[in-house]
């Protein structure tokens, strides 16, 4: 971007008048101006504010990802925690781990 301000500048056919425009801050050839906008807002949020969005935006990006939506992926993992074989499974891990506890960790 810088690069291509510093082209145009040189174009100019008296700069000598002119000021050198500044570069746009946080502006690379990978980001577009929405995501600098949108990061502007976030960093105005609260934390929690921050958490939550971030998870929202994570479940969509794994959907994409996936070529599923977001509801379809939700159902699918509703589905397995209903599962009697995965409630076992998580169960004896759970017991595996309970020696832990003791530990003074937190789960």
């Amino acid at each position: 971007m810088e690069d291509m301000l510093n082209l145009l500048y040189r174009s100019i056919s008296h700069p000598k008048i002119l000021t050198k425009p500044e570069p746009l801050q946080n502006m690379t050839p990978n980001r577009s101006p929405a995501v600098c906008e949108l990061e502007r807002e976030i960093a105005l949020l609260p934390v929690e504010d921050k958490l939550q969005l971030r998870d929202g935006l994570d479940r969509q990006i794994r959907a994409a990802a996936l070529g599923k939506s977001v509801s379809e992926i939700e159902a699918e993992l509703e589905e397995m925690a209903n599962d009697p074989d995965i409630q076992r499974e998580l169960a004896a891990i759970e017991l595996e781990f309970a020696g832990t506890s003791m530990d003074g960790l937190k789960g």
